[in-house]
């Protein structure tokens, strides 16, 4: 709506009444404006009546013409409270220096946009302003360096490498992506502050992740714990700027799995003291826990049927390895606590499903055991393994020597 007032500066005295030049013949030019519209102003004014009969407008009236447009214009909402203050303010002023006035009904866009083209240069680089007035949105990317486009195409050759499981080439790009993330200061153990920060450590985690899968893939044990230790201070020291990985609680898992095979119980038990609650709760955790359980009772039988249940298909390697562990774990004990077993005894107590089974591990692992006359015989393995002397004379003189030093020290 736009209404437009002549003031006659030379009539403008304080105290005075100030005349408006035929301001109800004026609204009745103006086309745009209904005349419903045209009746609310007057109205709104509170001076009707004083149009019609004589024209003038007092100083009072006046001030209670702006407040009653502030007001309305605080209904509608269409400006922001600073804004119409502002606006209103500056309305006021005009019209008690006599000047000519032009109210228009500015939208708060239309404000905004005045706005940022008074902004100054750092202003609009800082707000994220182009040249032509508009704001870039938070899901505009920034523009990537060269190095993050080499990172990126690279990675992207070695992941359609590693799905069709070509590991030469697979090998080679890992490690000049390995060679590429080194000129990266935002990835740990620096976690500097750059402007493509967290692409940066969210491209590196995602590398070091297909890292792990293809030592898996390779079967490459050493590679795997050589990734997963390059992976790690992803999981810990980045936790706080990046979301979590779908990747991190079946990684985990594999780690503890690798540590079981591997008959480190003591390092199994100290990574599982840093996972979180929420992290135990995690199928993949949980499989590997429920796995050493068993391992330690000895129920050996749960172990080997556990391969059945696996929750993320990369532990069927580690599962294949522990399966072997046991295996050597109980033939070990076999042999010292008995001096033949039948097939059928043996093919059960190591977990076979059919005596061929069991003549291959045999003939594989274990070539000093002899097959006699349906009967598995360990006295050979027996007279092979090395009878180790006890040096008990040595060791009760180092008692003794420990004894008379302690009791000096009393």
């Amino acid at each position: 709506m736009l209404v437009w007032i002549e003031i006659d500066p030379k009539r403008l005295i304080p105290n005075e009444s100030i005349t408006y030049l035929n301001f109800e013949q004026m609204l009745n030019r103006n086309a745009k404006i209904a005349e419903r519209d045209k009746r609310m102003v007057l109205r709104e004014c509170g001076c009707e009546r004083g149009f019609r009969d004589t024209g003038k407008l007092g100083f009072q009236e006046r001030k209670d013409w702006l407040r009653e447009r502030e007001c309305r214009l605080s209904r509608e909402g269409r400006l922001a409270s600073r804004e119409k203050r502002r606006y209103c303010g500056e309305r006021e002023e005009i019209v008690l220096r006599g000047k000519d006035v032009c109210e228009e009904e500015v939208g708060f866009q239309e404000l905004r946009a005045t706005k940022q083209k008074e902004l100054h240069g750092s202003q609009r680089r800082r707000l994220g302003i182009s040249e032509d007035g508009k704001q870039k949105g938070r899901g505009e990317k920034r523009e990537m360096d060269p190095k993050q486009t080499e990172v990126s195409q690279t990675f992207e050759r070695f992941k359609a490498a590693l799905a069709r499981n070509d590991f030469d080439t697979s090998t080679r790009l890992l490690s000049h992506l390995k060679v590429l993330l080194t000129g990266f200061r935002s990835l740990p153990p620096l976690l500097g502050q750059t402007p493509n920060a967290l692409h940066e450590l969210a491209i590196a985690r995602d590398i070091y992740e297909h890292a792990v899968v293809l030592s898996v893939k390779m079967e490459d044990q050493d590679a795997f714990e050589r990734d997963f230790l390059q992976l790690k201070p992803y999981y810990t020291d980045a936790s706080g700027r990046l979301p979590q990985s779908a990747q991190e609680y079946p990684i985990l898992g594999l780690n503890l799995l690798r540590l079981l095979v591997q008959n480190r119980i003591a390092e199994f038990h100290t990574e599982l003291e840093l996972l979180s609650p929420t992290a135990l709760e995690n199928a993949c955790i949980k499989h590997a826990v429920e796995l050493e359980q068993s391992f330690m009772e000895g129920a050996y039988n749960r172990v080997l049927s556990a391969r059945q249940t696996v929750p993320h298909v990369t532990y069927v390697y580690f599962m294949d390895l522990l399966a072997k562990t046991v295996r050597d774990e109980i033939a070990g004990c076999s042999e010292k606590a008995y001096d033949y077993l039948s097939i059928n005894d043996a093919r059960q107590m190591l977990l076979f499903s059919s005596d061929q089974e069991l003549l291959a591990y045999i003939k594989e692992e274990h070539p000093e055991w002899e097959i006699k006359e349906g009967l598995v015989v360990f006295q050979k393995a027996k007279e092979l393994a090395p009878c180790k002397e006890i040096p008990s004379l040595q060791l009760i003189n180092q008692t003794l020597s420990y004894a008379r030093e302690l009791e000096r020290i009393v």
